[in-house]
């Protein structure tokens, strides 16, 4: 029988069978082994000076476990770590020098802010200087053409005074000797007529004294009061008469004489007699003496708005105007066509300024040339109470 045989041919299957697969447990743990410690190892090493060079470790270079592909990648890695912490290092060394020449302009702008600063103020101030110096040489222009102004009439009262003392004295001589009617009658004829004359003279001294003086202290304090425009119109132009003798330019004026206004008549005085002056020096320059006489009106007229009660002064003239380029810049501070030939380029910015800040109105102007110029200007009726601190005035 073959029963025996075949079972001896199956058990002697089964062991070759357990030990081809015991074989191959044994090959697949030590291939796993073998694995594990030839590619999972470097491979995890690698991996973690990955990780940490992802961290921005960079002072630990890169193992390499072995010398075949892995090693040449983890020698690629350490290179690519040098070359990585050189460029970090010089970044950190360019953002070093950057923060320190942001620091360096920095303080140079603040350093030539301060030093902007320093030049406008000393700039502002010299403006200052230049203004006051300005209003004082008028107010001393002002004085001496007052002082002309009263030669006349007080010299010719003194002359009156003497001629009537020496008439007293002969007519008190011929009171001891004897005095006819005829003498008497002569005297007192006489008499009257130097005291008329005295009289007249010194009335002509008085007004100009008074105007004077109230124009000299409107212009020295900037006290605020109540005033009728034509008078201080008047006054003012009144002390100024000195400056348009000789010349045959006319001022007329058109001023209503129920305008009141409660201002500062000083400051108001000095721009007008600067919009004067400034038509005399420029645009009657076409029109000497010899030729046809130029004209500035000064008009006034009250106005009602939404902004209250005002009154609009226009200052005009019939001269040679102003260029149309020059317009926009004529109340610039030392803005002149005539520098070196009487104008300081001041006159119109004191104007502009006092009419803004001190006055509380505005003003605006214009011309063509050949046609005259018209300065207009808003101011109210009540003035802000703010010209008490003013620089303009020259206390």
């Amino acid at each position: 029988s073959d029963k025996l045989v075949r079972a001896e041919y199956l058990q002697s299957m089964y062991k070759l069978i357990a030990a081809l697969l015991f074989q191959l447990l044994i090959s697949f743990v030590l291939l796993m082994l073998l694995f594990q410690r030839r590619i999972m190892r470097p491979v995890r090493q690698l991996q973690d000076d990955v990780d940490r060079l992802g961290e921005g470790k960079l002072e630990y270079a890169v193992q390499a476990v072995r010398e075949d592909e892995l090693g040449d990648l983890a020698h690629g890695v350490d290179a690519m770590r040098l070359k990585l912490d050189d460029l970090i290092k010089q970044q950190a060394g360019l953002n070093a020098t950057l923060e320190q020449r942001v620091t360096d302009r920095t303080l140079a702008l603040h350093t030539s802010n301060a030093e902007l600063g320093s030049t406008l103020e000393s700039l502002r101030n010299a403006q200052m200087e230049i203004q006051r110096s300005e209003r004082l040489a008028a107010l001393g222009s002002l004085v001496a053409g007052v002082a002309h102004e009263l030669n006349t009439p007080i010299g010719n009262s003194v002359t009156v005074a003497s001629t009537l003392h020496e008439l007293s004295a002969e007519f008190k001589e011929k009171m001891e000797h004897g005095l006819t009617r005829s003498a008497l009658a002569n005297y007192v004829d006489r008499s009257s007529h130097a005291c008329d004359i005295l009289l007249r003279n010194l009335t002509i001294a008085d007004d100009l004294i008074g105007s004077f003086k109230r124009v000299a202290v409107d212009r020295t304090s900037a006290q605020r009061r109540q005033f009728m425009l034509d008078e201080v119109v008047k006054e003012t132009l009144l002390t100024m008469a000195t400056s348009f003798k000789g010349n045959l330019h006319e001022i007329k004026l058109e001023i209503p004489p129920e305008i009141k206004m409660d201002s500062y008549p000083g400051p108001f005085g000095q721009i007008l007699s600067n919009l004067v002056n400034n038509a005399m020096l420029h645009a009657f320059t076409e029109h000497p003496q010899t030729e046809q006489a130029g004209q500035v009106v000064i008009t006034a007229e009250l106005l009602a708005d939404k902004l209250g009660e005002q009154v609009q002064l226009i200052v005009s003239d019939n001269g040679s105007g102003i260029a149309e380029d020059n317009l926009g810049r004529i109340f610039d501070p030392f803005f002149t066509t005539k520098l070196g030939r009487g104008g300081s380029g001041l006159g119109l910015n004191i104007v502009y300024n006092i009419v803004s800040d001190v006055l509380g109105g505005s003003i605006r102007v214009e011309s063509s040339l050949g046609l005259g110029t018209r300065f207009i200007l808003r101011l109210p009726l009540h003035a802000p109470s703010s010209a008490e601190s003013s620089p303009y005035q020259l206390s």
